[in-house]
């Protein structure tokens, strides 16, 4: 395992990732809308990387989204 930066030298963080969530309702309007009550079921078993063309998107500390074959190996200086 080894510790990456972006070509900016902004350490990377972590994966963008997607996640499928419940937002729990009280009701729905006439008009079709959620009435949402504020909370959220998060089904965990759902997790995936998002990926441009086949290629996980990671993300720096500034928020920057970079792929794999864009980072840098971070060796400590």
């Amino acid at each position: 395992m080894a510790r990456y930066k972006s070509p900016t030298g902004s350490p990377i963080i972590g994966a963008a990732e997607v996640i499928r969530v419940t937002a729990i309702i009280l009701g729905i309007t006439d008009e079709g809308e959620p009435v949402y009550s504020g909370e959220s079921e998060v089904e965990w078993d759902t997790q995936a990387p998002i990926e441009d063309d086949g290629k996980i998107i990671f993300v720096d500390a500034e928020g920057v989204e970079w792929t794999f074959d864009e980072l840098v190996k971070d060796d400590g200086r």
